[in-house]
């Protein structure tokens, strides 16, 4: 049980082994991911603000 506790607080790379493809492709998820969280103006021009 506690074995399994521990398992499951652990980041998703310690156990995993990725590809160079695989890698590179994670990595640029990541990076969006993050792009999205800083640089979001979402709160300042919600989606409603947009004229089509």
């Amino acid at each position: 049980m506690i074995v399994s506790f521990i398992t499951i607080l652990l980041p998703n790379y310690v156990f995993g082994h990725w590809t160079e493809r695989g890698k590179e492709n994670n990595d640029k998820w990541q990076k969006f991911k993050k792009y999205l969280k800083d640089f979001s103006l979402i709160k300042e021009y919600p989606p409603e603000s947009i004229v089509i």
